[in-house]
């Protein structure tokens, strides 16, 4: 049940992430920004230096939402999506090592098989009515078959693996 749960959280990130990616507009100012998202987005994120702000049309419900980027305290690059009546919808983080993992999902890995590979990328993926965090793990991990093969895994905080392995063949 509980991988079900998971799965439908990752289907619904996808889905998300393709939706806003699909209708940009241009960076807008500062003054546009409804003030419902930046009352909410100073008081979630009160160390955040904003460095873009944009209007999306939502594809699906034809409504506006809102992506704020930024630097985190910690010096992180984040984009958080807020609807426009100022509801949080998504936080979506690039993490600078796997010390930045749960304890759960950093042990998890480095025990695995993989735990010697290269990391390249690492995303923390925080949602609206999904209580934890996504982890996305993008490394180098050479094969039988290929050395220019990356890989991707997806962890959860307790560490647990909802999903296999991927590998995705990098262009030259």
């Amino acid at each position: 049940m509980r991988r079900i749960i998971f799965l439908k959280y990752i289907l619904v990130c996808f889905l998300f992430m393709c939706a806003v990616a699909c209708d940009k507009e241009h960076p807008i100012a500062n003054d546009n920004i409804p003030v419902v998202i930046k009352s909410d987005f100073s008081a979630r994120y009160p160390m955040a230096d904003i460095s873009a702000f944009r209007k999306y049309s939502e594809f699906i419900s034809s409504g506006e939402l809102w992506q704020i980027d930024y630097t985190d305290g910690g010096e992180n690059q984040v984009s958080t999506w807020y609807e426009a009546n100022g509801t949080w919808k998504m936080t979506h983080t690039k993490l600078k090592d796997i010390d930045d993992l749960s304890n759960e999902a950093k042990r998890t890995f480095m025990s695995s098989m993989y735990g010697s590979a290269q990391i390249q990328e690492i995303y923390k993926t925080e949602r609206e009515g999904i209580a934890g965090t996504l982890y996305t793990l993008f490394f180098e991990f050479p094969t039988k078959i290929s050395r220019d093969v990356v890989h991707y895994v997806f962890l959860n905080d307790d560490g647990i693996v909802p999903l296999k392995i991927y590998m995705v063949s990098q262009q030259p």
